[in-house]
């Protein structure tokens, strides 16, 4: 039984199932917000048309994969940041963690750093894992990568994800896309094990 009973009851009439890919596990759904307007979203799709998705109508996504397999962890991210949607991320996190009896750990909220989330996420009743995209120790190189991402020194940004870390026993989920010729040098693996070294965390190399 995985449908959460209320969300489930209530997710019929925002969402339904149009299509779905059964080798991998992303689904595709359509949330109504009313009759005459729809926004088609992947199901870790944060941002829709209007333009943000409510927190029951994220809720709903996940209700409609639990209906066709077992969900066990869900990730915030989407084709935008989840910190610009943050009160309704935040409302569906919540939710998905007490009602949807998801392990708070197995919820991961995905961030390029953004300030706002580690002022939220300590407040709230159910804290999620972070990931927190890294992809060079060098802030220069950084800023070029995330042209729109708040400005950090990269050790900054790991003292911000380790108070996390040790506040909520769930260890920093870095993410790191490797771009030939770009950051994949000696120089970044150095930086790496000098910017970590003792820290609660976890590398995700990205090929």
């Amino acid at each position: 039984m995985y449908a959460m009973p209320r969300v489930a009851q209530q997710m019929k009439a925002v969402a339904n199932v149009t299509t779905t890919a059964p080798q991998t596990r992303r689904y595709r759904a359509v949330v109504v917000r009313s009759i005459e307007q729809r926004a088609v979203v992947e199901f870790d799709a944060m941002e829709g048309s209007d333009p943000y998705l409510m927190g029951q109508e994220i809720v709903a996504q996940v209700a409609v994969a639990r209906s066709r397999r077992e969900v066990k962890k869900v990730v915030f991210m989407g084709m935008g940041e989840p910190a610009h949607n943050l009160d309704n991320v935040m409302e569906a996190i919540d939710l998905l963690g007490t009602e949807g009896n998801i392990g708070h750990k197995n919820l991961v909220f995905s961030t390029v750093g953004d300030r706002r989330v580690f002022e939220r996420l300590p407040l709230g009743r159910v804290k999620p894992a972070l990931a927190l995209s890294l992809h060079s120790t060098k802030a220069a190189l950084r800023a070029e990568l995330l042209p729109h991402a708040p400005r950090y020194e990269p050790g900054e940004l790991v003292e911000q994800g380790e108070r996390y870390a040790r506040a909520t026993g769930y260890p920093i989920q870095y993410q790191w896309t490797l771009i030939e010729g770009v950051n994949d040098g000696d120089d970044e693996v150095e930086g790496i094990v000098a910017l970590l070294r003792g820290r609660y965390a976890i590398m995700n190399m990205i090929p």
